[in-house]
């Protein structure tokens, strides 16, 4: 597919991590409703087509927040699809859980405000197929910048120390999220994808080195 440009200017010199992330994020909020709908749509039909979503059994994903590019079409796909669906639990240690998330689980808000499965089955991360994760920008190389938090980056280190693929590993994000290069932190997990509503944009080559959080899950 031929390469287009970024929608959204890069970093502008000396700008920092935390200053772009309130300027994209101040973007995001901007998009009307029903755009977002829009283009959530697309971006869940583009990601349906991969043979990865194909293969996929457990599926995670993230209740979209904060102008995040809506996930609910994603969800409502992946169920039809027989996919069985995990959230995300922010663990005490600062990493991550995922617990099974059927269609009427109880959920209640966290120390964030994030809506959360509860009395609900995990699943370890390694053992799940799919995981869509929430960024606030990224690159077609799969570098990504989240929130600042490290929790996906402590969860999935064990990809890099182990040299493991699994699980695909699937940014979720509207176009103009992406930059030319995002400056990674030494922490920072690569993503293998990331689904837009343009395209779904593969990540770096599986051999490429990434360095990983220094103490993982």
């Amino acid at each position: 597919m031929r390469e287009t440009s970024p929608t959204t200017a890069p970093a502008a010199p000396g700008e920092s991590r935390r200053a772009l992330r309130r300027r994209l994020r101040d973007r995001r909020r901007a998009v009307p409703a029903a755009a977002a709908a829009r283009a959530a749509r697309r971006a869940s039909r583009r990601l349906l087509r991969s043979p990865q979503f194909r293969r996929a059994r457990h599926v995670a994903l993230f209740l979209s927040a904060d102008g995040e590019l809506p996930t609910e079409p994603f969800a409502t796909a992946a169920r039809a699809h027989g996919k069985r669906l995990y959230l995300p639990v922010v663990r005490r240690d600062g990493c991550l859980a995922f617990c099974r998330w059927h269609r009427h689980s109880p959920l209640r808000n966290n120390r964030f405000g994030i809506a959360e499965p509860t009395r609900a089955r995990r699943r370890a991360a390694g053992r799940l197929d799919l995981v869509l994760v929430p960024l606030v920008a990224f690159d077609a190389t799969g570098g990504r910048l989240g929130m600042g938090g490290g929790f996906y980056d402590r969860s999935f280190a064990f990809r890099v120390r182990r040299g493991r693929r699994q699980p695909w590993l699937v940014g979720w994000a509207y176009e103009f999220q992406r930059l030319p290069v995002v400056p990674m932190a030494p922490w920072d997990v690569a993503l293998d994808a990331v689904a837009t509503e343009r395209r779904v944009w593969r990540g770096a080559p599986a051999d490429e080195e990434t360095p990983s959080w220094p103490t993982g899950c």
